[in-house]
């Protein structure tokens, strides 16, 4: 049976050390296939992620749906949990290279263009960093 094509959130851990990458997709589960290939072919984009799956092995990696979400919102659903580690100080749990998704409405965007701007956005995920 076909699988329904949904967009949405992921997250690749690593359970050795916690630290996770976050990313959006319009075809989530395809696109973790596509990293998981990549990292097994040693090809991956992102040479800390990489590293640490050559390094740490494939077992210790997990792959998982965060949300789904409208195709359309999916960058700014990806920015919120990036922001949650940024505002936390634990951007350094994170192999993200951006601060920011680089598709989508925020790209880019700086200062009071930018849709978060002034606005407190993540009260209900900033709890946990407590």
């Amino acid at each position: 049976m076909a699988r329904k094509i949904k967009s949405g959130i992921y997250q690749i851990i690593n359970i050795k050390n916690g630290k996770r990458y976050f990313g959006a997709s319009k075809r989530v589960h395809s696109r973790i296939k596509n990293h998981k290939n990549k990292l097994k072919k040693g090809t991956h984009f992102n040479v800390h992620l990489q590293s640490a799956w050559n390094n740490d092995g494939s077992e210790n990696f997990q792959f998982s749906i965060v949300e789904y979400c409208p195709e359309n919102i999916r960058f700014i659903r990806e920015e919120m949990y990036l922001k949650t580690y940024l505002n936390c100080n634990r951007w350094s749990e994170l192999y993200n290279f951006e601060k920011f998704p680089t598709k989508g409405p925020s790209y880019n965007i700086k200062g009071e263009d930018h849709h978060w701007y002034g606005k407190n956005t993540l009260p209900k995920l900033l709890k946990k960093c407590l």
